[in-house]
C-alpha cells in the first residue's frame, strides 16, 4: 500500500504504508494506493475516512463518490476501485499492477504547480487507464487485420476476436459515460464544484468507445464469414458429392442397359 499526503504545502510519500499510517493521517489532500485489501486496512479506512466495504457497497452518506474503472493490462480486462471526495481519494487493484504508478509519475509536476488534489490525482489515473484500453484497442485492430488476410484458416480465432472486442466496448462506454457525467455536472465529486475538466479525458473515451463499436461490427462479419462462409462451403462440397455419386449410378444403369439392348446381358 502507498500513501501520498498534502500537508501545507509538503508532499510525504509512504512506500510501504500500514493499517496505523491511515488512522495517523491528518493532512490537506491524500491518496491511498492499495494493491489487495485486508480487514487492517478496510478498518482503518472506516474510521479515519468513513469508507466502509471500498468497491462493495454505494456510499449513501454523499461523503465521497465510489466508482468502478475498468481497463485493460497485459491484454486481460481488470478493474480498478476508487473513492474520492474533495480532500482524499483511495484507489483499489484487483492485484498488482502498474496503472497508478504512471500517475503518480505525475505528482511532482502536480505539486510543483501547486495542483495536486484530489480532481488531478483522479484525472492522471482516468488519464492513464484511457492510455492503456487505447494500446488493447490496438493490439486487436492488429488481430484482426491479421486473421481478415487469412479468415479460412482460423474461424475459432475470429469467434475469439470478436468475443474480445465486444467486452472491450462495453468497458470503453462505461468509463465514456461516466466521463460524460462528471464533465456535465450530472454526477458529483463532494466538496469539489467543477468538474469540466474531465470533458477531455470523455472525447479520448468515447473515441475509444466508438473505435471499438466499429471493430466489433466488422468482427462480427468476419466471425459470420468464417462460421458460416465455412459451413456453407462444408454443404456445397456435400451436395457436390451427392449429385457425383447420383451421376455415376445413372451412368451404371445406362451402360447396363445398352449392354442388355446388345444382347451381351442376357437379363437385368
Amino acid at each position: 500500500m502507498k500513501i501520498l499526503s498534502v500537508k501545507d504545502g509538503n508532499l510525504k510519500i509512504s512506500g510501504d504504508a500500514s493499517p496505523e499510517d491511515i488512522k495517523l493521517l491528518h493532512a490537506d489532500f491524500s491518496w491511498i494506493d492499495i494493491e489487495r485489501m485486508d480487514p487492517g486496512i478496510s478498518l482503518a479506512l472506516s474510521e479515519r475516512f468513513g469508507v466502509a466495504d471500498l468497491g462493495k457497497s454505494k456510499d449513501s452518506s454523499g461523503r465521497y463518490l465510489n466508482m468502478v474503472l475498468p481497463y485493460y493490462s497485459e491484454k486481460s480486462k481488470k478493474a480498478l476501485i476508487v473513492a474520492v471526495s474533495d480532500n482524499f481519494i483511495i484507489t483499489l487493484h484487483g492485484e498488482k499492477d502498474t496503472i497508478c504508478d504512471e500517475a503518480t509519475a505525475s505528482v511532482n509536476e502536480l505539486m510543483m504547480a501547486g495542483s495536486l488534489n484530489a480532481t488531478s490525482t483522479l484525472y492522471s489515473v482516468i488519464e492513464a487507464i484511457n492510455t492503456a484500453n487505447a494500446a488493447y484497442l490496438l493490439d486487436l485492430q492488429k488481430l484482426a487485420r491479421s486473421i481478415k488476410s487469412n479468415i479460412s484458416k482460423g474461424p475459432e480465432r475470429a469467434l475469439s476476436l470478436y468475443s474480445n472486442s465486444e467486452t472491450a466496448k462495453d468497458a470503453f462506454s462505461r468509463i465514456a459515460i461516466l466521463l460524460l457525467s462528471l464533465s456535465s455536472g450530472a454526477t458529483k465529486i463532494p466538496g469539489i464544484k467543477d468538474n469540466s475538466n474531465f470533458s477531455q479525458l470523455y472525447s479520448h473515451a468515447s473515441s475509444l468507445a466508438d473505435a471499438a463499436a466499429a471493430l466489433t461490427t466488422e468482427l462480427e462479419t468476419l466471425r459470420d464469414d468464417a462460421v458460416y462462409g465455412i459451413g456453407k462451403n462444408a454443404a456445397s462440397a456435400k451436395r457436390t458429392a451427392y449429385i457425383g455419386i447420383a451421376i455415376a449410378l445413372i451412368s451404371i444403369v445406362i451402360c447396363a442397359y445398352l449392354l442388355y439392348l446388345a444382347g451381351a446381358i442376357p437379363f437385368l
